[in-house]
């Protein structure tokens, strides 16, 4: 039995184990639906661990490596990179209804999550009265967004750390 490299509509196709064998068409269209089901899951995972890695409203939180938060989010993580993972190699049994179903699992998921992830990611704005300019800061602090679970501590470009485990930021005069 031989593995096809291009993509085909054909049965016979072994998908992850040797016992899933598509036959017919219903198989396949089960198969699809499973698939689609699988990539619905994925981007709902990622849009739960994006959420829950952002619980933190205000500038004194503090974050720990062996915290329960960030437990959860690397068990999250693994289940997600799973979960793509075998939907990948399904996938790559080149059959053009596999495709179908994964593709439009991940669109789906999309459809359904991905409206809600930019609410999940963007910087909580606050009035800081006590700042040197008076302004609106944001937790960004000089980051610009970059997709970073865990801040640094300090950095050279205007995010540090405040003595109480914040993220202190300087005002840019020239941004006005």
């Amino acid at each position: 039995m031989s593995h096809k490299a291009a993509f085909h509509i054909d049965y016979g196709d072994t998908i992850l184990f040797p016992s899933w064998v598509i036959y017919t068409k219903k198989e396949a269209f089960l198969t699809s639906l499973v698939l689609a089901a699988l990539g619905i899951a994925y981007q709902g995972l990622k849009y739960i661990r994006v959420r829950e890695g952002r619980k933190c409203p205000n500038l004194q939180c503090k974050r720990y490596i062996l915290s329960k938060g960030h437990l959860l989010q690397t068990a999250l993580y693994v289940v997600q990179f799973l979960g793509g993972y075998i939907l990948m190699l399904a996938v790559m049994s080149y059959n053009v209804w596999l495709l179908v179903g994964g593709v439009a699992g991940l669109g789906l998921g999309y459809f359904f999550f991905g409206w809600m992830e930019e609410d999940a990611v963007r910087p909580v704005r606050l009035i800081a009265p006590t700042s040197e300019c008076g302004r609106t800061v944001t937790l960004d602090c000089g980051f610009h967004g970059k997709d970073q679970e865990l801040q640094p501590l300090s950095t050279g470009d205007g995010g540090g750390a405040a003595g109480d485990g914040s993220i202190a930021c300087r005002c840019d005069e020239s941004a006005t």
